[in-house]
Formats: C-alpha cells, sequence, structure tokens
C-alpha cells in the first residue's frame, strides 16, 4: 500500500489497483451538517468513494489541475448563463463561482443554501427551482 498522490493531492491509502480507502476524500464534497444529519446520505457517498478506483480517477485530477485558466476567456460567452454553487462549498467556493459569474455577460449566480460541492443532492428543491427559472427565461 501507497499514498496515492496526484499532484500534491494526497489521496489516501491504496495501491493503484484496490478501492481508494481514504474516507476523508469525499467530506470535502459534502457540507459537515449534512454529514452529520442525513447519516444515509452519508453512508451511500461513503461507500460510492471506497469503490472508486484510484487508477480510474488520476487522469481525471491530473487533467483538471494540468488545464489552462480559462477565467480570462469567459468573457467570450455570449450564450445565457446560470452559475450555481453551494454556500459551503469547498473544492470549488462560492467566491470563484461569483468571479465565473462575474466574467460572463449576463450570467445569473445561484448559491444554494444549506448545500456544499453535490448541492443538487444535499438540498435539490433550490438547485432545481433555480435551473427551471433559468430555463424558463430562456427557452425559445
Amino acid at each position: 500500500m501507497e499514498k496515492a498522490e496526484v499532484h500534491g493531492h494526497e489521496m489516501g491509502s491504496a495501491d493503484h489497483g484496490s478501492p481508494l480507502h481514504g474516507a476523508g476524500c469525499h467530506a470535502h464534497h459534502v457540507r459537515e451538517t449534512t454529514l452529520r444529519s442525513r447519516p444515509k446520505l452519508r453512508a451511500e457517498y461513503y461507500q460510492r468513494f471506497l469503490n472508486v478506483r484510484v487508477k480510474s480517477i488520476c487522469s481525471g485530477i491530473d487533467a483538471v489541475t494540468r488545464r489552462d485558466d480559462l477565467v480570462g476567456r469567459l468573457s467570450q460567452i455570449r450564450a445565457p448563463t446560470l452559475v450555481v454553487v453551494g454556500e459551503e462549498d469547498k473544492p470549488f467556493p462560492p467566491w470563484k463561482s461569483r468571479r465565473i459569474a462575474n466574467s460572463i455577460s449576463g450570467a445569473e449566480l445561484v448559491v444554494i443554501p444549506g448545500a456544499g460541492h453535490l448541492s443538487s443532492i444535499e438540498n435539490p428543491r433550490p438547485v432545481n427551482d433555480a435551473v427551471t427559472r433559468f430555463l424558463s427565461r430562456v427557452s425559445v
């Protein structure tokens, strides 16, 4: 067993062919209150992360960590844009989403209360409402 690490991101103890056993890995995606108040959801996502194979996610993590910063090109977007973020999102906090929305002319930012990175799972109603309102305005 070795510590799997991709560009400085420790993934937990696992060899590259066996399930990822880093229990804390998912805690960054779900807000603390959700982890405490919804044990069934916590157990489900804990099991999902245990079944993730390090080898299968390394290329995805590598792609994300090595990609070009596209923020400077966001102003070129001309399509109606909705940016949705959980108020307690740790991997991609609201300030980053605000930066994206502010870079796109006419973009709408919706911060989902009571949600982390998995806002559509943690608090689906406001996410669905925001998407429905957005689509009703932009539908032809």
